[in-house]
C-alpha cells in the first residue's frame, strides 16, 4: 500500500499485516499513482513528480508537473503550462542507464584518487582516466536521446485536471475544459465551466467536468 503523506514522503505498508516498509526519497504530495508497481507521486512544494520502482525507495526518474497519465507506450505529462507526450519505456531504460553510469564514474574517480595519493600504478590510472572519458562522453549522449524522447509539448493554460479517453485527452483549467489529440498535441474542442475545473471523467459517450465551485458540467458529443 502507497501512501501519499502531504507535506511528508510517500510511505509503503506490508498490505497483508500493516507493517511499515520504506519511506519514498524525494517531495511530499497528495498525488500519487501506480503503474504496475511503479510509483508516481508529487508534486509537492517543488512541482516535480517523482518515479520510484518496485522495491526501491530512491527516485529513478523526476518530471516537473502536475499529474501524468501513464500508457503502455507513452507518457503524458501535465504542468502548470504545458502538456508533452514521453516515449515512456525508452526514457526511462535511458535514465537507468544514466544512473550507473554516474554510480559507476563515481567509484572510478574514488579509485582514482586513491591511486593518485599512493603514486603507485600509473597504468591502472590510464586505464581509469580512459574509462572515467569513455563514461562522461555516453552520459552526454544520453542527455540528447533523452531530449528526443519527446514525442510533443504543447502550451496550455487547464493545469487543474487530466483524463484520457480513447485517443483524446481531457484537461481542465480555469472556467474551461479543453480536448486535446494525444496524436499530436492539437486542441480540438473547449467547453466553457462555471468554476475551475478540479474533476474530469467519460464515460457512456459523455464527458463530465466538476468545479470548485460545486458545479457539474455534462459534455457529448
Amino acid at each position: 500500500v502507497y501512501v501519499p503523506a502531504g507535506r511528508s514522503n510517500p510511505v509503503v505498508y506490508d498490505r497483508s499485516n500493516g507493517d511499515r516498509l520504506r519511506v519514498v526519497s524525494g517531495q511530499g504530495g497528495t498525488y500519487c499513482l501506480l503503474t504496475g508497481d511503479t510509483l508516481v507521486f508529487g508534486p509537492g512544494k517543488t512541482g516535480v513528480l517523482g518515479v520510484v520502482q518496485p522495491d526501491r525507495s530512491d527516485q529513478l526518474a523526476s518530471f516537473t508537473g502536475n499529474h501524468m497519465i501513464v500508457t503502455p507506450a507513452v507518457s503524458y505529462l501535465h504542468s502548470d503550462t504545458d502538456i508533452s507526450a514521453l516515449d515512456r519505456n525508452r526514457y526511462l531504460a535511458l535514465v537507468e542507464e544514466r544512473n550507473n553510469l554516474r554510480s559507476l564514474q563515481t567509484q572510478a574517480v574514488r579509485r582514482l584518487r586513491e591511486l593518485e595519493e599512493s603514486q603507485e600504478d600509473s597504468t591502472t590510472q590510464a586505464t581509469l582516466r580512459d574509462r572515467l572519458e569513455s563514461v562522461a562522453d555516453r552520459i552526454d549522449a544520453i542527455g540528447s536521446e533523452l531530449a528526443a524522447c519527446e514525442k510533443w509539448r504543447v502550451h496550455c493554460e487547464h493545469p487543474f485536471s487530466l483524463t484520457l479517453a480513447g485517443d483524446v485527452l481531457f484537461a481542465g483549467g480555469r472556467d474551461s475544459v479543453v480536448a486535446i489529440a494525444i496524436e499530436n498535441g492539437e486542441a480540438l474542442w473547449e467547453g466553457a465551466t462555471t468554476g475551475d475545473v478540479y474533476g474530469v471523467a467519460v464515460g457512456s459517450g459523455m464527458m463530465v467536468a466538476t468545479t470548485h465551485e460545486g458545479h457539474l458540467h455534462a459534455f457529448s458529443s
